[in-house]
């Protein structure tokens, strides 16, 4: 569930790249799909400004068949949009960016494992150099630390080739049967609209495994409200909540939340999380 674990709170850390003179394309590496987005466009210019993006986490498999999407840089009032991210908006400013940018699909329908993708897409092709210098404490020597992010170290985890959508899970204990979705945009907004719809409840939700429930598709061909997945999940043997929750982790696709970098102080290698904060889509340009 890699794509659920970006949140507002991890939007930290990023600086100084340089303005790009003009619009750049994305050009696709085998072994990493956002290494060389910096590469002029040539004839690939669709309405003068909208490229095609030709690789995604989900490989376009879990759309119609023939989708194409494609995105154009970043405006400035969108950028501004981007830069004001926090806890309450972070779904929100990311949708409605989405929705200027994006052509080909509605955004609603839009996979959340490739959500991500598609903005850092955006913000590759909006500033020519991809780069910024992230602090970070190095959980190793522990000392304070630095690296230089650069795009192409971000972990793509594309779907796997044995991933059936139609799969079905098995559970050993109650005999159930369980199907899964990857979430689309308009479907990771349930738990959120579920929350606010119960805040005032004297009941207390793990968001944890809302967010499970809402990856449930169906159990024995039945589909649930939000609220009876929640109860099922929690009333369910933990060796199949354990098979359940495996099974999801296994097939998650997206961009990971984690990176592992080499500390300049020691060497070491040390777990940071991916983010960045406004300055990643405001950066400062040079005077001179």
């Amino acid at each position: 569930m890699k794509s659920e674990d970006f949140t507002a709170e991890e939007l930290s850390q990023v600086t100084n790249p340089q303005p790009v003179q003009q619009p750049v394309q994305q050009s696709i590496q085998p072994t990493n799909p956002l290494a060389e987005m910096s590469k002029e466009t040539t004839n690939d210019d669709i309405d003068g400004n909208y490229w095609p993006i030709d690789d995604l986490p989900s490989k376009f498999k879990l759309y119609p068949e023939g989708t194409k999407i494609f995105a154009r840089p970043l405006k400035v009032l969108e950028v501004k949009m981007l830069s004001s991210l926090n806890n309450d908006n972070f779904h929100h400013v990311i949708t409605e960016v989405l929705k200027k940018c994006v052509r080909g699909i509605n955004i609603d329908k839009l996979l959340v494992s490739d959500k991500l993708f598609i903005i850092f897409w955006l913000r590759a092709n909006t500033y020519k150099e991809s780069g910024y210098t992230v602090d970070f404490d190095c959980n190793v020597c522990n000392t304070e630390s630095s690296y230089v992010f650069e795009i192409d170290n971000l972990d793509i985890i594309d779907i796997k080739d044995d991933y059936d959508p139609d799969g079905i899970i098995k559970l050993s204990q109650s005999g159930d049967e369980i199907r899964t979705r990857q979430l689309t945009i308009k479907e990771e907004n349930n738990v959120k609209n579920f929350i606010t719809r119960n805040k005032r409840s004297a009941a207390v939700y793990d968001e944890d495994i809302l967010t499970i429930a809402n990856l449930i598709e169906s159990v024995n061909n039945k589909k649930m409200s939000l609220m009876d997945m929640y109860e099922y999940i929690i009333n369910m043997n933990p060796i199949d909540f354990g098979k359940v929750e495996t099974y999801l982790n296994h097939y998650d696709m997206g961009i990971s939340p984690i990176m592992n970098v080499t500390c300049k102080n020691c060497g070491g290698m040390a777990d940071v999380a991916v983010s960045f904060r406004p300055e990643f889509f405001v950066p400062k340009a040079s005077l001179n």
